[in-house]
């Protein structure tokens, strides 16, 4: 088979994809663009500026280009004014396999080595100390990464989760012993928990524990991890979690446990009477799952390109076109072109279709939603509260790899596009 002619910076996702399967993807760079919207507070947007964005606004990568944003990001803020503040605070890689951090760093969760006060984090993306860097993750109170020799490193304010048997924080980063075997993703919650795969099918997990979150049979808070029963785990959802988690096993079952106040553990009990926490794994009914994200508001995608949604509603960040919990999944319209580049938080969702459309929907009190407006009246509103209830296009082809391209904030939205 002849090699194609070498491109630089145009392959979109579906080319990607299918080259990739030839063997033929020649001088793919992975070069990419980084947009922003949403709040300007403690500098999440990253654009330098004191001014808040309702639609999207590039952020400059200077001479290098960026890779990847986190994989998987923090959701379920919650109402506590510190979980909003450690979610003002997001990372992205490189080309040249250079770290940097932007937003809030009271905790010192940019990792720059200083432990500032509530002002004093950075409005455009800081260098980490590095260049060996090849994915980035979001965790409660600062952010994790992997180098590209595979090992795994932890910065910012602990309160256990950064599993260094220690609540000592760390301003700058450091390494996550693996023990036998090796680190292969992890996956950090809002509440400050974290869930680690093995390169040997192991799952384990560390950190805040009091939702059962730690699938431990307990709600103990452990600060070193500990392996969570069960064998052959192999991925999570392209989100992070809140209070509960949803892991795939080899087999392609999909499994929950934490949390289930809302009902988004998809057991068909919650709220109101039934169970609220799952202290252990159990099974969400089927194998066509692809994709998972969120956590009190889970939205899941299927094989068959459909999309699925249960849990918290009262913002419309279901996208069923009403403010309505629902305790195990419901389809999202009768659309069969989802990709598997879904996200959601506590507020507001969307994702993006197989043609590169990108749609939202939800709560969008600080233009996070990238309508070109702060407002997002919902059906029978008068101040927005109930957020927009039904899917709504943002402009523009959105195309970026799945699970590294899209993340959020507390109110923020990034998107890491094709070039």
């Amino acid at each position: 088979m002849a090699t194609p002619a070498q491109r630089t910076n145009t392959w979109t996702l579906n080319e990607w994809y299918d080259q990739a399967v030839a063997g033929t993807t020649g001088g793919y760079s992975g070069a990419k663009e980084l947009w922003s919207w949403g709040d300007r507070e403690e500098g999440a947007g990253g654009w330098n500026s004191d001014v808040r964005y309702s639609s999207p606004v590039q952020i400059p990568a200077g001479s290098d280009k960026w890779k990847s944003l986190v994989h998987g990001f923090s959701c379920g803020a919650g109402n506590n004014v510190n979980n909003h503040n450690f979610n003002r605070t997001m990372f992205a890689v490189k080309t040249n396999g250079t770290l940097w951090g932007w937003g809030y760093n009271e905790g010192g969760q940019l990792g720059q080595n200083e432990s500032g006060g509530a002002d004093d984090g950075y409005s455009s993306p800081k260098q980490l100390p590095g260049t060996t860097w090849s994915k980035a993750y979001k965790i409660r109170s600062g952010g994790a990464a992997f180098k590209t020799d595979g090992t795994l490193w932890f910065w910012g304010s602990n309160g256990g989760q950064f599993g260094q048997n220690n609540t000592t924080s760390y301003s700058s980063p450091v390494q996550l012993p693996a023990g036998s075997g090796a680190w292969s993703s992890v996956r950090g919650g809002s509440d400050g928990s974290v869930l680690a795969i093995k390169t040997d099918g192991t799952l384990w997990g560390w950190g805040e524990g009091g939702y059962g979150n730690l699938a431990q049979n307990n709600k103990t808070d452990y600060s070193s991890p500990r392996q969570i029963p069960g064998s052959n785990w192999s991925s999570f959802g392209n989100g992070g979690f809140g209070n509960s988690a949803h892991v795939f096993k080899t087999d392609g079952t999909l499994w929950v446990w934490g949390s289930n106040s809302y009902g988004g553990l998809g057991q068909n009990t919650g709220p109101g009477g039934g169970t609220e926490r799952f202290s252990s794994p159990v099974q969400l009914p089927g194998t066509t799952w692809s994709t998972t994200g969120g956590g009190e508001c889970f939205l899941g995608r299927k094989s068959d390109g459909t999309l699925w949604g249960m849990g918290r509603n009262n913002r419309g960040q279901l996208g069923l076109n009403n403010q309505v919990q629902y305790s195990s999944p419901v389809q999202i319209g009768t659309n069969t072109t989802w990709s598997e580049n879904i996200f959601t938080n506590d507020v507001y969702s969307g994702g993006v279709k197989t043609d590169g459309s990108l749609w939202i929907w939800g709560f969008g009190d600080n233009g996070q939603l990238g309508l070109n407006s702060r407002d997002s009246i919902g059906p029978g509103t008068s101040d927005g509260d109930a957020g927009i209830s039904s899917p709504v296009q943002i402009p523009g082809t959105w195309t970026g790899v799945v699970g590294e391209s899209v993340a959020l904030g507390y109110r923020n939205t990034y998107f890491m596009k094709d070039i």
